[in-house]
């Protein structure tokens, strides 16, 4: 629909108290066909042309609304990942570049000589994550299992490669993971791994996990056993921008990714890492600079591919 006024000092004059003529702009003929409207001057409106002896400001004010044309929400993926972490002299560097197949992250090449590959369902569920390092022949791999939507458990394997095919030459059985949810989020997790020679598996971490209304991880809590000794425990604070991974799929690794930390805590210790997210053109983080109680300890840039 639209609508045009014509102002005159102060006064509103209506469409059918003014001769003038009106074509719709270029741009809005995508929701309707090119108007004209011929509108004449009335004796009133004459006379009160005749006397004004300034110019005459006209403000037209078109509304659209239907157009056929849809918006879309930019979506952003990291195409490549620079980590700077802070050594004895300076900050050593490592590269992850990342690869798609469509809006599924394929896999992951990393320059310390990883590369991860990840594998999914035909109906796009994430199914296996394995992590090859040819830098000291293993391979570990995240076998996962899902209860309709939601993954409820991870096996974890390690491999041996062969020094020259990179084939798996054995495979450990290293334990598993078990979730649990409220709703969709995840609030506890159950950590089993061999104990001994045998395929034994005994609980040895229990972890919860609590959120905001927007699905950030606002506490996390591990456990020595089922309800034993607090190993670890870490609060978070958070801002309103995207994650850069708030559109892959990934496997949860003890984190959410739908805003960006401000802060961590560690619940322990007092110690606080505070993380200082730069914004360019994007509601996406370009670089990430974090610092341990004042002190630098890593910069984290990343390069996006958006659609």
């Amino acid at each position: 629909m639209t609508n045009f006024f014509v102002f005159v000092n102060s006064t509103i004059l209506m469409k059918d108290e003014i001769s003038l003529f009106v074509e719709i702009p270029e741009q809005f003929k995508c929701c309707m066909r090119p108007i004209c409207k011929f509108i004449t001057f009335n004796n009133l409106q004459r006379r009160i042309m005749n006397r004004i002896s300034i110019a005459i400001i006209v403000f037209f004010v078109i509304v659209v609304s239907g157009c056929d044309e849809q918006e879309y929400e930019t979506s952003c993926f990291p195409e490549r990942i620079t980590r700077k972490v802070s050594g004895a002299i300076k900050l050593n560097s490592v590269i992850a570049d990342y690869k798609y197949e469509g809006d599924k992250l394929e896999r992951i090449v990393w320059s310390n000589s990883q590369t991860h590959f990840n594998s999914y369902s035909e109906d796009g569920k994430l199914t296996k994550v394995a992590r090859k390092n040819i830098q000291n022949f293993q391979k570990l791999e995240s076998r996962i299992t899902h209860d309709h939507v939601l993954p409820i458990r991870t096996d974890e394997y390690r491999m041996r490669l062969d020094q020259f095919t990179h084939e798996d030459i054995d495979t450990v059985h290293l334990g598993y993971r078990e979730f649990e949810y409220d709703g969709d989020k995840l609030v506890a997790e159950r950590v089993f791994a061999k104990v001994d020679d045998s395929n034994r598996m005994e609980l040895t971490l229990y972890k919860e996990y609590e959120y905001d209304l927007s699905g950030n991880m606002l506490k996390h809590v591990s456990f020595d056993d089922f309800q034993g000794d607090t190993i670890e425990a870490f609060s978070y604070v958070y801002d309103n921008r995207k994650h850069p991974f708030s559109s892959i799929d990934l496997l949860f690794e003890g984190e959410t990714h739908v805003n960006n930390i401000l802060t961590k805590t560690d619940l322990l210790s007092g110690v606080v890492y505070s993380y200082k997210n730069v914004y360019a053109y994007s509601s996406f983080p370009e670089q990430i600079i974090i610092e341990q109680e004042n002190i630098l300890t890593e910069v984290v840039s990343i390069v996006y591919t958006c659609k």
